[in-house]
């Protein structure tokens, strides 16, 4: 009867340990490779994943409550490019320190072209006075009314959010 005692005990000691673990957390710093200097908000995720943290404006980051295990990180910011780390591993109770240097990247943006036309259509309803300008080959149109449905030459056009309908 003892020895059953014993052997229960201890597989519940086993359980016990496995459902209780404790968890890692990685944490670091985050700074621009060119000038050293820390960079805000810039996204550590755990690769394949939608955990995540976001630096701080010293560029200070955890990433808390981790099961122990191996992970992959991917760093990122605007103007910066992409890095994904080799594979972390992360023990139970403990603490990796990585820190990251980002190297700058030059952003091209997509030519925009504004041209305006005063058109005034008189009827029973109120003037209007459309806002045109093209992203790529899109054009985009803006109403200072609400009648802009009203005329046929903006059908096909993009309404950008916050315009009037």
């Amino acid at each position: 009867m003892y020895m059953k005692a014993v052997i229960v005990s201890i597989i519940l000691s086993v359980f016990t340990l496995n459902v209780f673990s404790q968890k890692g957390k990685i944490e670091g710093q985050i700074r621009d490779a060119s000038n050293n200097e820390p960079i805000g908000f810039a996204y550590v995720i755990i690769n394949g994943t939608t955990i995540g943290a976001a630096s701080d404006l010293d560029g200070k980051y955890v990433l808390a409550n981790l099961d122990p295990g191996f992970y992959v990180l991917q760093i990122s910011s605007v103007g910066y490019k992409t890095l994904l780390t080799q594979e972390v591993q992360v023990v139970g109770n403990k603490t990796v320190n990585l820190d990251f240097e980002l190297e700058p990247q030059q952003l091209e943006l997509e030519q925009v072209v504004v041209k305006a036309d005063k058109f005034v259509k008189k009827s029973g309803k109120s003037c209007i006075y459309p806002q045109y300008w093209y992203i790529g080959d899109r054009k985009q149109c803006r109403c200072q009314s609400r009648h802009c449905k009203d005329y046929p030459e903006l059908s096909g056009s993009s309404f950008i959010p916050g315009s009037q309908s």
